[in-house]
């Protein structure tokens, strides 16, 4: 079975500016639409039948009321959908740093016994293999090391016997 995090906020900070970028993106979309709708309709009139009278009226006043709201509306809608999407892509962002921030943390303890395992459709699956790769050769490296030392103090025991024998 799959683990799943329950936990959808790992790395609170950096998903909040995540989230807030990418609606701060589709009020400037909405913004943006609104302007050019403004300057595409500011040279033109509306004749609109108002109050049982024909009236002429900028085209801007006539439909600017309208945009505004459903740009409102849209961005409302759009940001929601925003949010729950971004936060489950950073989810899948945030939740395997934080597994290689720890992991990183106890290897600087000298803890090289370990493997990180991410699920299946998180990001950084690479950087996790890549990691698992160099704490392995660095755990041989390491047991290289202490085996070596251990011949070295054989070799100088053997040695020191040899002068006092």
């Amino acid at each position: 079975m799959e683990n799943r995090r329950k936990n959808y906020f790992i790395k609170r900070e950096f998903q909040t500016k995540f989230i807030l970028k990418f609606c701060a993106l589709v009020a400037l979309t909405a913004l943006i639409s609104a302007i050019v709708v403004y300057l595409f309709l500011s040279r033109s009139v509306t004749t609109v039948f108002e109050n049982s009278k024909i009236v002429i009226k900028p085209s801007t006043e006539f439909v600017m009321p309208g945009l505004i709201l459903s740009s409102l509306v849209s961005i409302l809608l759009v940001s929601l959908a925003t949010i729950v999407t971004v936060l489950f892509i950073s989810h899948r962002i945030a939740g395997p740093l934080y597994k290689l921030e720890n992991s990183l943390e106890r290897m600087a303890e000298g803890d090289l016994s370990f493997d990180i395992s991410l699920r299946k459709n998180d990001e950084t699956k690479t950087l996790s293999e890549a990691f698992n790769r160099t704490r392995r050769r660095l755990n041989g490296m390491i047991s290289g090391i202490k085996k070596d030392l251990r011949e070295g103090r054989d070799v100088s025991q053997k040695i020191e016997k040899f002068k006092l024998g």
